[in-house]
């Protein structure tokens, strides 16, 4: 239950909420097929990377990280991992009613509506995934949540970019889904996405190297206090 009020705070799910809901009625969508889309590739990603980049900054690198640090680096990362599926849910249900929102207007039906909320909901989950331990990652290489905030952001701008469309096949992209290429298959976006939630958990092994280097740090220091 403390976990939960740390992730996802009233303030923060209050702001979240309400930029999503500013933005459902702002944003022009015209059918089912384009809600998806939308929240993949251009809302919930940045969210996660605002989020995810204080998920945990405080503990390791801020002003609690010399109670944090005697508790062992172990210990620490699984409740990283803890925070990181809170997140996770919490990003995914507001996700989910963000989308539903947008059939209080008068929407084209092109395809199921099943088939096409399914669809959304597994490219949105696995954007929020990687955006946030991208965001983490970030973070916890520069030790700084300022600069982890930045370069994942810059990342999710390349991903977004007409560069990336040329460098990149469309199923090797990230938001593979809204690109929704003629040439591609469900089955190749699917399996682009699949490729970056494991990237993301390679991601997920280097931090917690990163956790463990900087405990033994810690501890070589404590131990020439000693002497």
């Amino acid at each position: 239950m403390q976990e939960i009020k740390i992730v996802l705070s009233k303030y923060k799910v209050l702001l979240i909420s309400v930029f999503l809901i500013v933005f459902a009625i702002i944003f022009p969508v015209e059918s089912n097929c384009d809600i998806g889309t939308l929240i993949d590739a251009h809302v919930i990603s940045l969210v996660a990377i605002l989020c995810g980049c204080n998920i945990m900054y405080q503990e390791l690198y801020g002003d609690l990280k010399d109670v944090f640090g005697k508790m062992g680096y172990r210990k620490n990362f699984r409740t990283l991992l803890r925070r990181i599926l809170i997140q996770w849910i919490g990003l995914l249900v507001l996700s989910v009613g963000f989308y539903w929102m947008f059939f209080l207007r008068n929407l084209s039906i092109e395809n199921s509506i099943l088939i096409e909320f399914l669809q959304a909901l597994f490219a949105i989950a696995v954007s929020i995934f990687f955006f946030t331990v991208l965001s983490v990652f970030t973070t916890c290489l520069f030790k700084n949540q300022w600069a982890g905030m930045g370069i994942s952001f810059v990342i999710y701008q390349f991903f977004n970019s007409t560069g990336a469309e040329k460098l990149l096949k469309p199923q090797w992209n990230i938001r593979a889904y809204s690109l929704d290429s003629e040439n591609m298959t469900d089955a190749q976006w699917m399996t682009g996405k699949c490729v970056f939630f494991l990237i993301a958990c390679i991601l997920l092994l280097i931090v917690r190297r990163i956790m463990a280097v900087s405990r033994e740090g810690v501890v070589i220091k404590e131990k020439h206090k000693k002497w």
